[in-house]
């Protein structure tokens, strides 16, 4: 795997480690293996069957993250349950973006 960040996981072995503790908490979280100086927090949105279908996630700041990261978790889990009601209730359309350009709808 190849390192986009002096802090990428890029060792097979270490991104097991990584899932099963995002499995085990339920949230995923990257602090600069994408981009320096920015942090990530994913949850998983609860699908009909019980299991993720979707996730829902928040880039920040490092300094934010460091701060405010507990904070974030916690709206970012409310968001996710909010919309796996909504994708239940067939009121969120789940799939591929579309973009209807002017004059075209």
């Amino acid at each position: 795997m190849r390192a986009i960040t002096p802090r990428t996981i890029t060792s097979p072995e270490r991104l097991d480690l990584e899932l099963r503790q995002v499995r085990r908490s339920g949230v995923a979280v990257e602090v600069e293996e994408c981009a320096p100086g920015v942090a990530c927090i994913a949850v998983p949105v609860p699908g009909a069957g019980g299991g993720p279908a979707q996730a829902v996630s928040a880039a920040l700041p490092l300094a934010d993250f460091h701060r405010r990261r507990h904070q974030v978790t916690e709206v970012m889990r409310h968001v996710a349950a909010e919309a796996g009601k909504l994708a239940d209730s067939g009121t969120l359309l789940v799939g591929k973006p579309t973009i209807e350009r002017p004059g075209t709808a």
